[in-house]
């Protein structure tokens, strides 16, 4: 009877635990920088204020692949345009049936601050003003679309400065963002669901020649 009360309480502690934990808050930090052609892109994960994960790299090193920065590797290179293109289509219904399920989870996440900064300068002053004009359509039109997406927005920190003086561009983004532990695992489920059936069944079907 012990043996049995021991091993009740056990189970119940691990089950609340495991519920716990899927209603933890995961915290993910992103700041991206970039000036004249070279960027740094940095991505902390914190759990209860406790830093999980982190990751420093760049987009636009020097000295990457041509293909592989191109996102084609050397086996696609040589593959015949019949195969390309039915991977491509194969891709694209994957896509395709898993943008509800990020939609619903952007639906779940609260964005908690979020500062983007651009510094920029053409040879023309003319074409410097159209880019300014330009660049605020653009961060306007993304932030409204997170407005109408997530479950909470701050007052956001927008900025653009042309410069006349000379060519020079420099933007840096920030933002900061939170969602639910078990939120999160059960749309990777769905995703990867989703990605393995569609990928499963369109590799099956015979090309058309």
């Amino acid at each position: 009877m012990g043996w049995l009360l021991f091993g009740g309480i056990i189970l119940f502690l691990i089950l609340l635990i495991i519920i716990l934990l899927l209603w933890l808050r995961v915290y993910l930090i992103f700041d991206y920088q970039y000036e004249n052609g070279s960027d740094h892109i940095q991505i902390q994960v914190e759990i209860l204020g406790f830093r999980v994960f982190h990751k420093e790299l760049s987009l636009f090193s020097e000295g990457e692949n041509q293909y592989h920065s191109a996102g084609i590797s050397a086996r696609e290179e040589g593959e015949p345009l019949e195969q390309k293109w039915q991977d491509w289509k194969r891709h694209l219904k994957a896509y395709r049936s898993i943008l509800p399920l990020l939609f619903e989870f952007i639906s779940e996440i609260s964005v908690h601050q979020l500062s983007w900064k651009t510094k920029l300068g053409l040879a023309d002053a003319r074409a410097t003003g159209i880019a300014a004009g330009t660049g605020w359509g653009i961060k306007y039109s993304l932030v409204a679309w997170l407005h109408s997406r997530v479950k909470r927005m701050p007052r956001e920190e927008i900025d653009i400065q042309p410069l006349f003086q000379h060519e020079y561009l420099y933007t840096k983004a920030e933002c900061i963002f939170s969602f639910r532990l078990g939120k999160a695992i059960r749309i990777i489920r769905h995703i990867m669901k989703q990605f393995s059936t569609k990928t499963l069944k369109t590799a099956n079907e015979p090309v058309n020649t």
